[in-house]
């Protein structure tokens, strides 16, 4: 006798997006759930994932974000990171483009826009390309910064005028 299969879990307890649920029970047939007792297969969450929760997964269980992750799928520490290793191995790390970190870098930065070339420019912690704009010229970039970050010279937002 043929036994029946039994459906994959998903825990969705830490994502908010509709999609994510829908595709994982429609398109997938997973079983959802949000009990954190129910040994899933897979799960989804959105944001940072602790190191101590990948040590107690199962060799089966799957997580879509790991630690440390944002070290490279945030901008703004990937651009700081491939820098880093540029100017130790420039020879391995010539595959992107120059990249500045602002307001940090401001002067060297603003000492390419010369009306020739086209900037990229990309806002730190943003997502699906929102506040990404191309420009050629210094006026187009206006840097805007809240009171608490501009004491530390951080938290910087770009964005077109």
């Amino acid at each position: 006798l043929k036994q029946k299969a039994q459906k994959l879990i998903m825990f969705v307890a830490h994502t908010q997006y509709p999609v994510v649920k829908h595709a994982g029970k429609i398109g997938f047939h997973f079983k959802l759930t949000r009990d954190p007792e129910i040994e899933w297969d897979l799960c989804w969450q959105d944001g940072y994932v602790e190191p101590e929760q990948v040590r107690r997964m199962k060799p089966y269980q799957k997580i879509n974000h790991f630690p440390g992750m944002y070290e490279l799928a945030r901008k703004d520490y990937l651009g700081r990171n491939l820098t880093k290793m540029r100017k130790e191995l420039p020879d391995l790390y010539n595959f992107f483009p120059q990249t500045w970190m602002l307001p940090a870098e401001w002067l060297d930065f603003s000492s390419q826009l010369n009306g020739k070339k086209t900037f990229i420019l990309k806002p730190e912690a943003s997502c699906q390309g929102r506040g990404i704009f191309l420009t050629k010229r210094i006026d187009d970039i206006c840097l805007l910064y809240t009171s608490d970050a501009a004491d530390e010279g951080l938290g910087v937002d770009l964005g077109g005028r």
